[in-house]
């Protein structure tokens, strides 16, 4: 393998392989590598069982910041994922309309002429593609 440093990439020089780089790769001896002990069935079993609690726990988490943020959802009531998907998508539904409303509310300003801005921001306007199909 030729280096970067060898042959100064850096400044824009191309590298090229010398007969030298080529016998010095033919006479490079290697060392034989360790093996690697393979893990018993009962350690990748632990393993295994180990990665699939963290995941289940962040899973778990994620559950626990979704029902502080959506104001349906107790913490103190009993609640399946489909119970927070339900209620979550509600939430949504209902900021958007809300979002909607406000929205026309500033355009109706606007257009006036008592307003001072003429256009709506970007980032005031969002859309559900779904919305209509669940409404």
């Amino acid at each position: 393998m030729v280096s970067a440093a060898k042959h100064n990439i850096v400044e824009g020089k191309c590298p090229t392989i010398t007969e030298t780089d080529i016998v010095k790769k033919e006479n490079k001896v290697t060392k034989p590598r360790k093996k690697k002990k393979l893990l018993t069935d009962d350690i990748k079993r632990e393993n295994h069982i180990k990665s699939e609690q963290k995941r289940r726990e962040m899973i778990r988490e994620c559950y626990d910041i979704l029902v502080g943020l959506i104001p349906d959802l107790l913490e103190e009531e009993k609640r399946s994922e489909l119970v927070i998907y339900e209620k979550t998508i509600a939430y949504i539904k209902s900021l958007y309309h809300e979002n909607e409303k406000l929205r026309n509310e500033l355009i109706e300003y606007c257009s006036n002429g008592s307003g001072s801005n003429a256009g709506i921001s970007n980032e005031l306007i969002w859309e559900i593609s779904d919305l209509k199909k669940t409404k």
